[in-house]
């Protein structure tokens, strides 16, 4: 019991440090971490960056080196349930006496040297320590917010690996897909080998300006590859070289990434049986993730952004009818929440809109509507619209509307929320 009440005190003070209106650079994380001895230079890197897909990717990775034996540490955010779930060590969280043992290394360093760190950086700095003490071979290090300036990016970067790249954090990383190319590339390095997901002419144009050691294109393991979703079992059927693939993480998108994952494995040289039995196993939480209740298919998806609600819209049509989805969503202000809700509105047609206003970027239901309410491309009396600013009672809510599937999307502050009621 004293580790939980001293955790829960560390993680509301940890919590408290703004990721907000800081200067931005790296500055912060490497004198943190040359006073830890830089610790982030003791292992090997596969450094992840991109608008989404980042964790479905990084966590795909991850089980196929844990198949193949080899000492695995991963770092992603943001948590859905617990803070302990950025850090994994061969694929268990770290505990909370772990957590407690580290963050409190990394205040005594933050007070002798005089830094006002960002929540993100403490916790990167505790996480570069604890792999380096728990001697792993590879690091599996997704990005939190661009990649140039991300508090990961002080690590050599054997693998830099780019998913995709579109509008996201417009008000950090730029207003334009060139400058938002050139932060996200920014984690390419001298020695990187580097792993495209989705090439575009901005990235080949970025990446002649940057030295690095060898180009793959994942996309080239398409051409004799196809797939097909599977909405019995919610997985997705990948052959290549007529050789199949049963991936656990299911949609569209899910391809692309399994392509990513892929490559990397045949650049390691991780044998095919291997990579086959690691892809079945996969798990990774709110990424259309299905979950049943009274025999109504819940299924919670991060899409918190253009790119990824775009996503979303297409693996529901490839079964369901708009009138057969019901939806809950709630946006943080930050987000071009008039596209996002005209993507809904294609998948949709019935949505709760709900409130995150307890969260800093947070808006209520009412404020979301107003948004709707504004999209001259709508036609509200298509849609049966309800606001519904308490959470837990969203569930009822939509499992009144008596449509075969319900859809919480738009925000992992609104899927964290969900899971704690289930």
């Amino acid at each position: 019991m004293k580790f939980e009440t001293e955790m829960e005190e560390i993680t509301r003070k940890i919590s408290s440090f703004s990721n907000f209106g800081k200067k931005i650079g790296l500055e912060n994380i490497r004198k943190i971490c040359a006073e830890l001895n830089n610790p982030q230079d003791f292992y090997k890197t596969i450094h992840i960056a991109g608008t989404n897909g980042k964790g479905s990717v990084a966590t795909t990775i991850e089980a196929i080196l844990l198949e193949a034996g080899i000492q695995v540490g991963k770092f992603t955010s943001p948590h859905i349930t617990n803070i302990n779930e950025r850090i994994a060590l061969n694929g268990v969280p770290i505990s909370d006496l772990d957590f407690i043992k580290y963050f409190k290394i990394v205040d005594n360093v933050i007070k002798k040297i005089h830094v006002e760190p960002t929540f993100f950086e403490i916790v990167t700095a505790m996480m570069f320590l604890y792999f380096k003490d728990k001697k792993i071979s590879y690091l599996i290090l997704e990005t939190g917010l661009g990649g140039r300036f991300d508090s990961t990016n002080i690590v050599k970067s054997d693998f830099a690996l780019i998913t995709n790249i579109s509008y996201d954090h417009c008000n950090i990383l730029g207003d334009t897909l060139e400058k938002i190319t050139f932060e996200k590339l920014g984690i390419v390095k001298n020695n990187s080998i580097v792993l495209i997901g989705e090439n575009t002419p901005l990235i080949e144009s970025e990446l002649t300006r940057i030295n690095f050691k060898k180009l793959i294109l994942s996309e080239e393991y398409s051409k004799n590859s196809s797939y097909i979703l599977d909405f019995e079992n919610f997985i997705t059927k990948i052959n290549i070289d007529n050789s199949e693939y049963l991936f656990s993480l299911f949609g569209h998108h899910q391809y692309k990434n399994f392509l990513l994952a892929f490559a990397l494995a045949k650049e390691l040289k991780i044998d095919t049986l291997l990579i086959k039995n690691a892809i079945q196993k996969v798990t990774w939480q709110c990424r259309f993730q299905v979950i049943k209740k009274n025999n109504i298919f819940l299924i919670l998806d991060g899409g918190h952004n253009e790119e990824g609600i775009k996503v979303l819209k297409n693996t529901l049509l490839s079964k369901y009818t708009p009138n057969e989805i019901t939806t809950v969503t709630s946006i943080l202000e930050d987000k071009n929440i008039p596209i996002i809700l005209e993507e809904i509105s294609q998948f949709s047609k019935n949505i709760i809109f709900t409130s995150l206003s307890n969260i800093k970027r947070g808006l209520n239901g009412n404020q979301i509507n107003e948004r709707w309410e504004n999209l001259t491309c709508i036609k509200n009396d298509e849609f049966n619209i309800e606001i519904e600013n308490n959470i837990e009672k969203t569930l009822k809510s939509a499992l009144k509307k008596n449509t075969k599937i319900i859809v919480y999307c738009g925000s992992f502050y609104l899927l964290s929320k969900l899971k704690e009621i289930l």
